[in-house]
């Protein structure tokens, strides 16, 4: 469960019955006319994005007030469980693998980026804001698909009217935990937060609170990776700088920069 609404699995009988997850907001949201709004908006955006790397959205709309997309159901597991039981083990992801899931995400990623408007051909510039574990799907057909793309920003508004910052800290950018406008490369940071914790099994930031989070990414710069292939310490560093014009320009690039480390084998 969310905090503004529910997810559950439900079977669409239009043409073939499939079964799909249902993200229904709940009444109280809905009367928010605002929120209606952008969940609509945000709806009809993550149905536009057709892509093997993302959750596929079927269906959207408003029923007896109560507001509903319905999205493709995934059989697999969330990253952030699997982290979670590597941790257990102390058995971090071997390099190839965390390479190969991360470009998978990135590839998702920059299909959103690159998104525009059917009909004008305007670039609607989407960033997700919420590149997390619990946002990356390992399905067990050996896909990996990135979860509520637009649909996370109706659930977590960057910055709420008192300046707070919603959303998870431990995977934004300093531009996005200051509440400037963001562009894609905002997400790229939050692959470089997980490209950390898939090596390492640690949050890049540590266990703290989230306005300790905020404080090291106003004052400190982010921990160097360490005993992994080169590339890789490189390619971090690269992801979470500070500045975002020292950030690679598209997922894309980062996509082909972890393809070049996964050996040939494990992409068969």
């Amino acid at each position: 469960k969310g905090g503004m609404g529910t997810v559950e699995a439900a079977v669409q009988k239009q043409g073939e019955e499939r079964v799909v997850a249902l993200k229904r907001m709940l009444p109280d949201g809905a009367r928010d006319r605002r929120r209606v709004e952008m969940f609509l908006r945000e709806a009809k955006v993550a149905a536009l994005l057709d892509h093997p790397n993302v959750v596929t959205a079927y269906d959207y709309g408003e029923l007896d007030g109560e507001l509903y997309l319905a999205m493709e159901y995934v059989e697999g597991q969330p990253l952030s469980r699997v982290l979670r039981a590597l941790a257990d083990e102390k058995a971090p992801l071997e390099p190839s693998i965390a390479a190969y899931i991360l470009a998978e995400v990135c590839r998702g990623l920059h299909a959103a980026h690159e998104l525009a408007e059917p009909t004008t051909k305007q670039p609607l510039n989407l960033v997700h804001r919420d590149v997390s574990p619990q946002n990356v799907m390992l399905g067990y057909d050996g896909r990996v698909r990135l979860l509520d793309f637009g649909v996370a920003k109706i659930e977590t508004e960057s910055v709420t009217k008192t300046g707070e910052v919603k959303g998870k800290t431990a995977y934004m950018s300093p531009e996005q935990a200051m509440g400037d406008p963001l562009d894609r490369r905002s997400d790229l940071f939050g692959v470089g937060a997980l490209l950390f914790e898939c090596l390492t099994l640690r949050r890049m930031w540590g266990d703290g609170t989230d306005m300790e989070v905020i404080r090291k990414l106003a004052l400190e710069s982010p921990p160097t990776l360490d005993d992994v292939p080169d590339a890789l310490t490189k390619l971090h560093a690269r992801l979470v700088a500070r500045e975002r014009d020292a950030r690679p320009a598209t997922a894309a690039e980062v996509a082909d920069a972890l393809d070049a480390l996964v050996p040939d084998a494990a992409k068969a």
